[in-house]
């Protein structure tokens, strides 16, 4: 009787079954990681640039938020050079009119002591010369942010650009690996950015001064926060798209042999 039993046919011929090759795992995960890296990467960046721009708006003019300097420019109305004898109008409410001999008149905040009095009067630059290294190092990295900014958002475009390839053009080689290798070299210049201009050590030096009331100082530790995000991920993001040029070279984005 079980002679007779027939054997059902499968529903799908099993050599029509996709297979894949060994690296598919391995360039799946790697791929999903280097973007998620990417992104996280660019919006740390937009996060630092946004909370670095914050801090140097109350610097000079009208207060434009809550993070105020505790020594600050006097107003357009008075000048730091040539005059010496403040006036009410020379300073935003909520400051105080002081005169200094090595830098003329400055507005100090009435409710917040400097930490570090001659460090937070070059940076907030009295004379407008930008002269101090603490000066140079707060231009320096509002200016940068915004290169960082237009990196991490190429080095974005291009893991998007290499995700695509994938999922409509697998036998690309060239393509894959070329958006490969420039979303890696996108990412290392974003990390250089990051770490060469020294924003981080500007950051620390404006935050052990304690050159801010206590908004101030939460947005330079928020911005702090910021830069480390950036940094990290901007770096194993670069990691994970190094990995993927090889992969790319060798097996393009196809995930599965082509059916016989």
């Amino acid at each position: 009787k079980g002679f007779n039993t027939k054997v059902s046919k499968p529903i799908i011929d099993p050599k029509y079954v996709p297979r894949f090759h060994g690296h598919v795992r391995c360039q799946v995960v790697t791929t999903i990681l280097c973007v998620a890296t990417s992104v996280s990467a660019f919006l740390f960046s937009a996060l630092l640039q946004t909370q670095l721009l914050r801090l140097g708006a109350n610097f000079e003019g009208p207060l434009s938020n809550e993070d105020r300097p505790c020594a600050r420019r006097v107003l357009a109305e008075c000048s730091a050079a040539a005059d010496d004898t403040c006036r009410p109008e020379c300073c935003p409410q909520g400051y105080v009119c002081y005169r200094d001999p090595t830098v003329g008149l400055y507005c100090q905040e009435r409710d917040v002591a400097c930490g570090n009095f001659n460090l937070c009067l070059d940076v907030a630059d009295m004379p407008g010369t930008c002269e101090r290294p603490a000066c140079q190092g707060r231009t320096m990295a509002e200016k940068m942010t915004y290169v960082l900014f237009v990196v991490a958002a190429g080095a974005v475009v291009m893991d998007f650009i290499d995700l695509l390839t994938c999922m409509v053009a697998s036998d690309s080689v060239l393509l894959k690996t070329l958006a490969n290798f420039v979303a890696c070299l996108a990412k290392l210049l974003t990390f250089g950015c990051i770490i060469g201009v020294g924003v981080g050590d500007y950051l620390s030096e404006v935050g052990g001064a304690l050159c801010y009331n206590d908004s101030g100082m939460l947005t330079v530790w928020q911005a702090r926060q910021a830069f480390v995000g950036a940094a990290t991920t901007s770096f194993f993001s670069f990691l994970l798209s190094l990995c993927l040029i090889p992969i790319s070279a060798l097996h393009g984005g196809r995930l599965q042999q082509s059916p016989p």
